[in-house]
């Protein structure tokens, strides 16, 4: 569960959705709904993810000796023959 449906309460975003035809014969699988909860779910995910990831190559290329105001193309990527 996202921590913003924790906020709210303990929704779980799974379970959102919009019935376009209600189950029939109470078999679940003959209902036709919009589980828009399970893409605000995957987004959040997705979201979640990239900000992990971004945050993670920050704190690799700050220690990389090129500091926070370094270019990429400043920070040396492989070992040149020059140096050894």
């Amino acid at each position: 569960m996202p921590p913003i449906g924790m906020a709210l309460g303990g929704v779980d975003f799974a379970q959102l959705k919009i019935v376009l035809r209600a189950a029939t014969g109470g078999d679940p699988a003959t209902e036709v709904a919009i589980r828009y909860g399970n893409f605000l779910n995957a987004v959040h995910r997705l979201r979640h993810h990239r900000l992990r990831r971004v945050a993670a190559l920050e704190t690799v290329h700050q220690g990389s000796g090129g500091g926070p105001g370094a270019a990429i193309e400043d920070v040396p990527l492989l070992p040149s023959a020059e140096r050894g």
